[in-house]
């Protein structure tokens, strides 16, 4: 993160001091893109109030599991959940840091995965059916 978006955000979000976090129960952890996808940023929120109490530059492993070092310790020990993608770099940081906390994998991801899992299965059950059962499946969303 440059400097002085750095600033900027220390500055509007005091909050994003991990030092000074106290009484999360539920995170949040997700990646995003600065720029056209070259470019990550790791996000941490508070998933009960919603706020912003984390950005940090990268998304490896290693990027969320410094923010949640700088954590207080009983701050730490009381996070019962973290929500994320299904990706294992995140899961790792979590695992490690907070091992009193579930991992809870967000609901965009679940219904993206499952719409590509019926996708595919669509595919297939097209390819394998006769004339009478590929016009029954066609049109029922992408499946051909």
């Amino acid at each position: 993160m440059k400097n002085m978006d750095k600033f900027h955000l220390e500055k509007t979000l005091p909050a994003l001091n991990p030092e000074k976090l106290i009484n999360l129960k539920y995170l949040g952890a997700d990646e995003v893109a600065r720029a056209k996808g070259h470019d990550y940023m790791t996000v941490i929120y508070d998933m009960e109030s919603g706020h912003l109490i984390g950005v940090e530059t990268g998304r490896k492993a290693e990027v969320l599991t410094a923010f949640l070092k700088r954590l207080p310790a009983q701050t730490a020990e009381n996070i019962e959940a973290v929500a994320m993608d299904m990706g294992p770099v995140y899961q790792k940081s979590v695992r490690e840091c907070l091992p009193n906390a579930d991992i809870v994998f967000d609901r965009f991801h679940l219904m993206q995965n499952y719409s590509k899992a019926m996708s595919n299965q669509r595919r297939i059950e097209f390819k394998k059916a006769d004339r009478a059962g590929k016009k029954q499946l066609k049109g029922t969303t992408t499946c051909c």
